[in-house]
């Protein structure tokens, strides 16, 4: 847990939580009862998601077969080469040299495939001493794999009538199954990250159940955050009586304003994004394109949304044979045409 405001990190009073809570965050600036004092208008609502599987066509599977000097080499259709390495070095008590990780072109993931039955595999390989192939039924793989899990957030957001936002507050409670590591976190970021609130005060917590373990499912505590947060920054719109693209012009931060977590934004080019949309047809004539057919409702909006990715290094290789052939060589794994990029950077 941190505290992050003016004065910097502040001592939170001790809360008294049940064994299960595996985790917990609190993003907090400034003074948020000043803040929603402050406010015209306020706008809330109590969002709850649901456990969900990644739904790749391709099943969990894996072959494991020793290398006759006390290690095992994995072919394993995973989406983090490294880290699955480590899981199965760990669990087995090897050194990672030991362990020779082969990732095989990923049939669909999702979030879903960083290092499940690997580990499982690699085992039994060395424990019967010959090559073991591991590969879940759909069925298997829907009650023993990692999908991503449930989560409810409370959102509460305020703003004066020139639609500048003047505080957000939030409370995230996540089912994280039988292991800790969901993404509550990632969630609670996303709630304040894309906007520009002077006063923040978010808590999430992580609650152990008796579930499976949870996984990932593309950009992991985002959509739920964004979902949250962005409904409400829309019902806040419509209070106000503000078009919802300038609503959401006027609260972007910019370069140099503070991060929820702290430091300041780097580059961010969420204006820039932004802007484009005022003049386009879709949004221009998005009353044109509103129907009903008594049970659904078709119409033209507008969210954003955002992911702190791209935080690690990254390397690659290039090496000209003498035949002329370029050979790339990268750490990463061929999965939704990541090799067919490479070749076409390289190419240009």
């Amino acid at each position: 847990m941190h505290g992050i405001a003016a004065g910097g990190a502040q001592k939170e009073p001790v809360q008294r939580l049940s064994a299960n809570v595996s985790g917990r965050t609190h993003l907090k600036m400034g003074d948020i009862a000043a803040g929603l004092a402050a406010a015209d208008a306020i706008a809330e609502g109590v969002f709850e998601t649901a456990w969900i599987h990644q739904g790749y066509i391709e099943p969990q599977t894996c072959v494991a077969a020793p290398d006759g000097m006390g290690g095992v080499v994995v072919h394993a259709s995973t989406q983090g080469m490294f880290r699955t390495r480590q899981v199965v070095a760990q669990t087995l008590g090897l050194s990672e040299e030991k362990v020779r990780l082969v990732a095989m072109p990923v049939g669909g993931a999702f979030g879903g495939k960083f290092g499940l039955i690997e580990p499982l595999t690699a085992a039994a390989a060395l424990a019967v001493g010959r090559p073991v192939r591991l590969e879940l039924t759909r069925t298997e793989d829907f009650l023993a794999s990692n999908p991503a899990p449930a989560g409810k957030i409370e959102v509460r957001v305020g703003a004066t009538r020139d639609g500048k936002v003047t505080a957000v507050q939030g409370h995230l409670l996540w089912d994280t199954g039988a292991y800790p590591g969901s993404p509550m976190s990632a969630a609670a970021f996303s709630i304040a990250g894309c906007y520009h609130f002077p006063n923040i005060d978010i808590r999430g917590y992580e609650v152990m159940t008796n579930r499976l373990g949870p996984g990932a499912y593309r950009a992991p505590g985002n959509p739920q955050g964004c979902f949250a947060i962005e409904s409400v920054m829309d019902d806040l719109a419509g209070k106000l009586g503000i078009d919802p693209l300038e609503f959401r012009l006027k609260n972007v931060p910019s370069e140099g304003d503070p991060r929820p977590d702290g430091p300041a934004w780097p580059v961010i080019g969420i204006t820039d994004c932004l802007l484009p949309l005022k003049d386009h047809p879709l949004w221009t004539g998005r009353g044109e394109a509103a129907s009903s057919n008594g049970r659904y409702r078709e119409g033209v909006g507008i969210a954003v949304g955002g992911w702190r990715g791209g935080l690690e290094p990254a390397a690659a290789w290039c090496l000209v044979d003498a035949s002329g052939v370029i050979n790339v060589v990268v750490g990463a794994v061929d999965l939704t045409g990541t090799y067919t990029t490479m070749r076409m950077i390289a190419a240009e």
